[in-house]
């Protein structure tokens, strides 16, 4: 066991003080955050009255400090979006833990079917001030694309369009066009390999647009990740997927939860609103799902068990 406490003000928690609470901790109670589609609970504990343990990662025999905590602060320093204040990190039982304030408020996926319209198309605009402010901020690394840990090294990408098996590390913004050419051809193959008489592959002319630059991308503004504030502020929590890609990875984020049942479809719709506008380089990523889920492991199109 290692303790490495990682925080930016004196409100910070002590790795000792750290430790002894998870220590006490039953983890198998008091669980936060919307279950995923399956059910499945998030890594995220209401630990005390005031402060939220988040398990972020796993240790790997590396030092090298999870980019979440580093995220939430950068984005606390540069814009006025209102994002949990991180209490410390600290590395325990081969893994990674995140302390940070507990928002007294409301889920955006209960409160959103309470709203009104009006009330909805406020939330959206407050969410593209949001994104405006984030892309308005300067990279340390602007060529160099993924999540940003303060190191200055590159770091795989995790998310929904990166594979199951996350993607990179990529040192320059070139190399990740790259790979997603790459993930091109591989979903060609496999729709030519699948084809049917009644369902013929047909070619597309759709590429990833590269033509956007780097800018600093949530990447994961879903209802589960905006909580209306008992303060009447809309705070956006959970900045794991946070990192550098281009103006419009932030719209395919939302839209990447379209084919989800239990998502409305008046939230869907303000994609545009609260984003921009960036459907024809979303499809480019809708056509190839093939290869950024079945085929992850390979680029070989051929059956897998």
């Amino acid at each position: 066991m290692s303790e490495s406490p990682v925080g930016h003000d004196d409100d910070e928690l002590s790795g000792e003080e750290a430790v002894a609470l998870l220590k006490d901790f039953d983890f198998s109670k008091n669980h936060l955050g919307t279950p995923g589609p399956n059910g499945e609970l998030v890594s995220t504990w209401l630990l005390t009255a005031g402060i939220v343990v988040k398990l972020i990662g796993y240790t790997c025999g590396s030092d090298a400090p999870p980019s979440e905590p580093f995220m939430m602060n950068f984005v606390a320093s540069h814009t006025s979006i209102p994002v949990p204040k991180v209490r410390g990190v600290v590395s325990w039982d081969d893994s990674w833990w995140l302390f940070m304030d507990y928002i007294e408020g409301v889920d955006m996926s209960v409160a959103w079917p309470m709203l009104s319209a009006e009330a909805r198309d406020d939330v959206a605009q407050t969410l593209h001030n949001y994104i405006l402010q984030l892309r308005a901020i300067n990279l340390p690394h602007p060529n160099t694309p993924g999540p940003i840990n303060g190191t200055g090294k590159p770091l795989p990408c995790i998310g929904r369009y990166f594979t199951e098996d996350n993607a990179g590390p990529f040192p320059t913004y070139e190399e990740m066009s790259a790979w997603y050419a790459a993930k091109h051809r591989v979903a060609e193959a496999a729709f030519k390999l699948h084809q049917t008489a009644d369902y013929p592959y047909t070619s597309s002319n759709l590429t990833f647009d590269a033509s956007f630059p780097l800018v600093l991308t949530h990447a994961d503004i879903s209802l589960g990740n905006v909580v209306l504030g008992k303060d009447g502020k809309v705070w956006l929590i959970d900045w794991e997927r946070c990192g550098a890609y281009p103006q419009w990875f932030e719209y395919s984020g939302i839209k990447a939860y379209e084919d989800h049942s239990n998502i409305p479809e008046s939230w869907l719709q303000l994609a545009p609103v609260i984003a921009g506008d960036y459907s024809e380089q979303h499809q480019f990523l809708r056509e190839i799902d093939i290869a950024l889920t079945m085929y992850s492991h390979t680029e070989d199109p051929g059956p897998h068990y």
